[in-house]
C-alpha cells in the first residue's frame, strides 16, 4: 500500500465513529448525484434532484451553525477522497441532500459571468442568505439567476462539466 492510502487510513481511523459515518454518507451521496447527473438525460435528474428539494429556494429561517460548520468540513473530506472530481453542481446538490437528510433547508443558487467569450456557471448553497460551501464573496463574481428558464439553461451546462 502506498504511504498516501495508510496515512489516510490512520487520519480514519482517529476519527470518532460519528464523524467517520457522516463522511461515508457525504461519500455515498456524491456518489449518488454524480451517477444520476451522468446517467440520466437533464430532464429527468433535474426532476429527481432539483425540483425534488424546491421548496429550498425558501431556504431555512436560521443561520448556519456550528452542526452545519462540521457537516462542512467532513462533507469536504468525502469529496477531497472521492473517485471522481466533483464539479459545483455536484457537490452543490449533495451537499443540500445531506442538509435535508437532517431537517436543514438550503437554497441552490444558481450565477453567470462572462469570461472573455465564454460565459462561465457556477452553483452554490445559501442558508438564509449565507453563502455556506463557497467564498462569501462569491454572488459578487457571479450574477445569481432568478429567472427559472435561465436557471434551468444553467444548470444543464454546469451538470456536463
Amino acid at each position: 500500500m502506498s504511504n498516501a492510502v495508510l496515512k489516510k487510513i490512520r487520519t480514519a481511523s482517529r476519527m470518532p465513529r460519528r464523524d467517520l459515518f457522516v463522511v461515508l454518507e457525504a461519500w455515498l451521496i456524491l456518489l449518488y448525484v454524480h451517477a444520476i447527473l451522468t446517467a440520466l438525460p437533464y430532464p429527468w435528474w433535474r426532476r429527481l434532484l432539483v425540483n425534488a428539494r424546491e421548496a429550498a429556494t425558501h431556504e431555512s429561517e436560521h443561520t448556519p451553525g456550528q452542526s452545519e460548520r462540521r457537516l462542512l468540513r467532513l462533507f469536504r473530506i468525502a469529496v477531497r477522497n472521492h473517485l471522481w472530481q466533483m464539479n459545483c453542481l455536484r457537490r452543490s446538490l449533495a451537499l443540500r441532500l445531506l442538509l435535508a437528510r437532517r431537517g436543514v433547508e438550503a437554497g441552490l443558487v444558481l450565477g453567470v459571468r462572462k469570461e472573455g467569450a465564454a460565459i462561465e456557471g457556477h452553483a452554490w448553497l445559501q442558508i438564509n442568505g449565507t453563502v455556506i460551501n463557497d467564498r462569501a464573496d462569491i454572488a459578487r463574481q457571479f450574477t445569481p439567476l432568478q429567472d427559472a428558464s435561465e436557471a434551468a439553461s444553467t444548470v444543464r451546462v454546469i451538470g456536463r462539466r
